[in-house]
């Protein structure tokens, strides 16, 4: 019996030592101060690129409030960063780069897909958050996620009381619904099975429908991105409209095993017009059968940047998640 209430009460202290002032509430101001006050103070930050990624209401939906919250957060830590040694990497940076990846940005992320939030947007840790409305007051849970491990690094709840006026600041413009892109080359890419144990062997199909060039990065569950397609045996990035290819090809004398840890893949493929002037073919100075991107997070941000520049109708793309079990 003693052993029960021990524990108990050991559940009990660290459950409620976040909460500040026992259970008392906050303004929103407050509430949001105090939670940028011990993010900062905490050592676990010291040198780390911080990203703040969603906060999600209680059907996990990111609504323009919990937006709004995330953007006066971020704010809020930047002017913080200088005197604390980290830096914050502004959403605009990667909000949209995590949307083309099909990337989680909030609390619900698994260790893998944490990892491939560090490698490909470049963020050590990446904060998220819930909300909980009631009739007079918001309850906020926060956390720090490191990406490298998917672990809480850090760990903050605050309950704060409405304020309507205050809301209307903090609320972001609604986001712009993307229109549909008319004409955009059309991309199929699929895997020979939706699950693969670690061990078996992978084969990747892909075709299109007009001759363009095409660019395949695999991020594995291990946060490492890899370029499949051109690779040594494929002679090139171009291809021909209608003709389905594989990776590997039956002649090319190599297989895909699959690796682990356990996880989702994600396979992107991005036909262009033209070939992606930083997507080198030559492979003179490459060992293996695929090249290893050493830094993810700049790829990610170039890609983008040819996405942006480039017309609907002269790009497409399409990308497919896989799951790793053991």
């Amino acid at each position: 019996m003693k052993k029960i209430f021990l524990l108990f009460a050991v559940i009990f202290f660290f459950g409620c030592q976040t909460m500040p002032k026992g259970t008392a509430m906050m303004d929103q101001e407050g509430g949001i101060d105090f939670l940028i006050k011990s993010f900062g103070a905490s050592k676990e930050m010291k040198g780390k690129n911080i990203g703040v990624g969603d906060f999600v209401d209680a059907s996990g939906e990111v609504d323009r409030y919990s937006r709004g919250l995330a953007n006066k957060i971020e704010v809020e830590l930047s002017q913080l960063a200088p005197k604390n040694n980290f830096s914050v990497i502004g959403r605009q940076n990667f909000v949209q780069l995590a949307e083309e990846w099909k990337l989680n940005l909030s609390g619900a992320i698994d260790p893998s897909s944490a990892k491939k939030v560090g490698s490909l947007l470049g963020i050590d840790v990446l904060i998220t958050g819930n909300l909980s409305d009631t009739m007079e007051a918001m309850d906020i849970v926060a956390k720090g996620l490191d990406t490298e491990t998917g672990k809480v690094l850090w760990g903050e709840r605050v309950r704060v009381k409405k304020d309507k006026e205050k809301e209307r600041v903090w609320l972001s413009k609604k986001k712009e619904i993307e229109p549909a892109r008319e004409g955009e080359i059309k991309v199929k890419l699929w895997s020979d099975k939706p699950v693969y144990r670690i061990g078996e062997t992978m084969t990747l199909n892909f075709k299109t429908d007009r001759d363009c060039y095409i660019t395949i990065l695999d991020a594995g569950t291990s946060g490492k991105v890899h370029i499949l397609y051109p690779n040594r045996f494929s002679g090139g990035s171009k291809v021909l409209a209608e003709k389905t290819y594989a990776i590997p090809g039956k002649d090319d004398g190599y297989a895909i095993i699959v690796g682990g840890p356990k996880g989702i893949e994600v396979v992107r493929a991005i036909a262009t017009l033209t070939p992606i002037p930083f997507i080198e073919a030559d492979f003179s100075k490459v060992q293996g059968v695929f090249k290893g991107v050493d830094d993810p997070a700049s790829l990610t941000r170039d890609l983008s940047i040819v996405a942006t520049k480039s017309e609907p109708s002269s790009r497409g793309e399409s990308l497919i998640r896989i799951e790793i079990k053991e």
